[in-house]
């Protein structure tokens, strides 16, 4: 029986919850809490955020070529899928945000079926990926995603399995749930949060954006995709600070 892309996904999360469930029984507060840090910020924060969500799915920089390869492979090992795949769920929310054809709208699918990815795909198009379909970069990625997983994985598992553990299963745990809890909890009217803009979609959160280093400012994204989260100083955006360095160091451009 052939599985499922969104399938296999989802076994691939499952395998990185008991691996990491497997090193907890063996861990040692050391240097593995510093490097679990690092490993979050690589690879979520350079990979994901900077890489899949503002680069690929908002186009809010131009990369290098270079930078390009390096972002988008470091955010296909947070487990959440290809280039492509992302964005097409990632633009398909934006442009239906909190309707019944958004895919992970929790007060229409629920809020299990939101965190845990049962999304509603139905209005996810190709037509919303053109210019990402297009890409040679992209769709190397995009084609080869598991190929490329489990060979790092692999590669990491033969210097021991907490190796493996802090550097691949760490940060796909926490990019799972932390994404879960954007995409549920900065969208539950009334739950948690502020608002700096009253009449667009989501909620701030000032606890849980410490948490996830900058990504529970919800209602500011929806304002303007196109820019940083933060309006206030106030506010932290780590991956705003990223970018801030990519840019002076001459890596990236802004679009905007």
């Amino acid at each position: 029986m052939k599985l499922s892309t969104n399938v296999k996904l989802k076994l691939l999360v499952l395998m990185n919850h008991i691996l990491l469930i497997i090193f907890l029984f063996t861990f040692e507060f050391n240097i593995t809490v510093l490097l679990s840090i690092i490993s979050i910020l690589l690879i979520v924060k350079l990979g994901v955020e900077v890489g899949f969500h503002r680069m690929i799915s908002h186009k809010q920089i131009v990369p290098t070529r270079t930078l390009k390869f390096v972002l988008t492979y470091l955010g296909c090992m947070a487990g959440i899928g290809s280039p492509a795949s992302y964005a097409l769920i990632h633009r398909t929310h934006h442009a239906y945000s909190d309707t019944e054809n958004d895919p992970h709208c929790p007060t229409h699918i629920g809020v299990l079926r939101t965190w845990f990815t049962f999304w509603n795909t139905t209005k996810c198009r190709p037509s919303f990926i053109k210019d990402i379909s297009s890409d040679k970069i992209y769709k190397f990625f995009h084609k080869n995603y598991f190929i490329v997983y489990f060979s790092t994985l692999l590669l990491f598992m033969l210097f021991g399995l907490s190796v493996a553990v802090i550097f691949i299963s760490i940060p796909c745990v926490y990019a799972f749930h932390m994404y879960g809890s954007v995409n549920t909890l900065g969208h539950l009217p009334g739950l948690h949060g502020y608002k700096n803009f009253k009449e667009i979609s989501g909620t701030n959160s000032r606890i849980l954006n410490l948490l996830s280093f900058g990504e529970h400012l919800h209602n500011n994204h929806h304002n303007n995709p196109r820019l940083c989260n933060s309006t206030r100083p106030s506010e932290i955006d780590v991956s705003k600070y990223i970018i801030s360095i990519l840019v002076y160091l001459g890596v990236c451009t802004y679009t905007v």
